[in-house]
């Protein structure tokens, strides 16, 4: 799903294995996706989607959306 990223970014990013259920689970190692990216995620992906900011390994808030605009 990921192989139609641009170049640089396709260069800093990881994909994790897939959980069941069909997600996708891409990791960027430079800037922050917060919740005012989610609309283009999912209008590109065609999928829900979801960002977390991970605070410290034991806290993360979490923000998703799906492919109707429910967040």
């Amino acid at each position: 799903m990921f192989d139609s990223l641009d170049g640089e970014l396709k260069a800093v990013m990881h994909t994790w294995e897939s959980p069941s259920g069909g997600w996708q689970t891409p990791q960027i190692d430079f800037g922050t996706w917060d919740d005012a990216d989610l609309p283009a995620l999912v209008e590109w992906s065609s999928a829900p989607a979801c960002v977390a900011d991970v605070s410290d390994s034991s806290l993360a808030l979490v923000t998703g959306l799906d492919t109707t605009g429910q967040r």
